[in-house]
Protein backbone atom coordinates (compact mmCIF):
# COMPACT_ATOMS: atom_id res chain seq x y z
CA UNK A 1 0.00 0.00 0.00
CA UNK A 2 3.09 2.25 0.68
CA UNK A 3 4.77 1.15 -2.39
CA UNK A 4 1.84 2.32 -4.47
CA UNK A 5 1.67 5.28 -2.76
CA UNK A 6 4.84 6.34 -3.45
CA UNK A 7 4.85 5.69 -7.05
CA UNK A 8 1.29 7.40 -7.32
CA UNK A 9 2.82 10.74 -5.46
CA UNK A 10 6.05 10.56 -8.07
CA UNK A 11 3.59 10.28 -10.92
CA UNK A 12 1.42 13.21 -9.56
CA UNK A 13 4.84 14.69 -9.70
CA UNK A 14 6.23 14.56 -12.75
CA UNK A 15 2.49 15.20 -14.01
CA UNK A 16 2.59 18.80 -12.06
CA UNK A 17 5.95 19.63 -13.64
CA UNK A 18 5.44 18.39 -16.84
CA UNK A 19 2.45 20.85 -17.15
CA UNK A 20 4.39 23.80 -15.53
CA UNK A 21 6.94 23.38 -18.73
CA UNK A 22 4.24 23.34 -21.13
CA UNK A 23 2.75 26.14 -20.16
CA UNK A 24 6.13 27.17 -20.31
CA UNK A 25 6.21 26.68 -23.88
CA UNK A 26 2.66 28.26 -24.44
CA UNK A 27 4.39 31.38 -23.40
CA UNK A 28 6.60 30.90 -25.60
CA UNK A 29 5.11 30.53 -28.40
CA UNK A 30 4.18 33.11 -31.17
CA UNK A 31 0.50 31.14 -32.48
CA UNK A 32 -2.70 31.45 -30.97
CA UNK A 33 -3.82 28.40 -31.89
CA UNK A 34 -0.39 25.87 -30.84
CA UNK A 35 -0.74 28.45 -27.31
CA UNK A 36 -4.04 27.18 -26.69
CA UNK A 37 -3.32 23.83 -27.20
CA UNK A 38 -0.74 24.01 -24.92
CA UNK A 39 -2.72 25.37 -22.18
CA UNK A 40 -5.01 23.18 -22.36
CA UNK A 41 -2.91 20.14 -22.09
CA UNK A 42 -1.17 21.54 -19.17
CA UNK A 43 -4.92 22.11 -17.32
CA UNK A 44 -5.45 18.92 -17.93
CA UNK A 45 -2.23 16.92 -16.61
CA UNK A 46 -2.31 20.00 -13.88
CA UNK A 47 -6.04 18.54 -12.19
CA UNK A 48 -4.38 14.53 -13.39
CA UNK A 49 -1.65 15.35 -11.36
CA UNK A 50 -3.65 16.96 -8.58
CA UNK A 51 -5.91 14.38 -8.45
CA UNK A 52 -3.47 11.62 -8.20
CA UNK A 53 -1.17 13.38 -5.69
CA UNK A 54 -4.45 13.86 -3.59
CA UNK A 55 -5.06 10.20 -4.03
CA UNK A 56 -1.55 9.41 -3.09
CA UNK A 57 -1.10 10.94 -0.19
CA UNK A 58 -4.18 9.47 0.99
CA UNK A 59 -2.99 6.33 0.25
CA UNK A 60 0.79 6.96 1.81
CA UNK A 61 -1.06 8.13 5.39
CA UNK A 62 -3.28 5.09 5.22
CA UNK A 63 -0.25 2.45 4.55
CA UNK A 64 1.65 4.56 7.40
CA UNK A 65 -1.24 4.37 9.89
CA UNK A 66 -1.59 0.72 8.84
CA UNK A 67 2.18 0.23 9.87
CA UNK A 68 2.11 1.91 13.01
CA UNK A 69 -1.07 0.09 14.11
CA UNK A 70 -0.33 -3.34 12.92
CA UNK A 71 0.98 -5.08 16.15
CA UNK A 72 3.18 -8.14 15.58
CA UNK A 73 1.39 -11.05 16.76
CA UNK A 74 2.34 -12.44 19.86
CA UNK A 75 4.17 -15.24 20.38
CA UNK A 76 1.92 -18.45 21.36
CA UNK A 77 2.16 -19.36 25.09
CA UNK A 78 2.87 -23.28 25.56
CA UNK A 79 1.85 -24.62 28.80
CA UNK A 80 4.13 -27.58 29.90
CA UNK A 81 2.60 -30.40 32.07
CA UNK A 82 3.34 -33.47 33.37
CA UNK A 83 2.61 -35.72 35.75
CA UNK A 84 4.14 -39.54 36.91
CA UNK A 85 1.76 -41.98 38.05
CA UNK A 86 2.63 -45.33 39.41
CA UNK A 87 0.01 -48.48 39.12
CA UNK A 88 1.15 -51.90 40.30
CA UNK A 89 2.46 -53.27 36.96
CA UNK A 90 4.38 -50.13 36.13
CA UNK A 91 5.04 -45.99 35.99
CA UNK A 92 3.35 -44.09 33.99
CA UNK A 93 4.19 -40.45 32.19
CA UNK A 94 1.73 -38.20 30.42
CA UNK A 95 1.06 -34.66 30.15
CA UNK A 96 1.40 -31.87 27.81
CA UNK A 97 4.51 -31.12 26.09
Amino acid sequence: LTGVAAVSTATAGYLLLDASDLDDQANAEDRQDVRNQLRDKASTRRTIGAVVGVAGVGLLATGIIKLVLHSSPSPERVARSWSVGFSRDGVQVFGSF
